[in-house]
């Protein structure tokens, strides 16, 4: 039988407390490995969604991914959104 690869779930701010409290079924106990975000989600300077992502990368391994770079688009890449992404890893 296969061994089954690292299991993750996607961060929901409105559990963040749960999370970092212990709830349990919330904190990356066993079978959690990591939370998924959306880099997009962070692209900002300072403020309370980066507090939160600062809160949880803390104690908790992410998968950060962007969704907006509209690579199949009509028109051209933004340069400045992966810069913006890099700066949330």
């Amino acid at each position: 039988m296969a061994q089954a690869g690292p299991v993750g779930v996607g961060f929901k701010p409105a559990h963040l407390a749960d999370i970092l409290s212990g709830v349990s079924g919330t904190s990356g106990g066993p079978g959690l490995d990591f939370f998924e975000v959306h880099a997009e989600n962070y692209m900002v300077a300072g403020g309370p969604f980066l507090a939160q992502l600062e809160a949880l990368r803390r104690d908790h391994a992410l998968s950060v991914h962007g969704v907006g770079l509209s690579i199949g688009g009509e028109g051209p890449l933004d340069p400045a959104h992966p810069e913006a992404g890099y700066a949330v890893t």
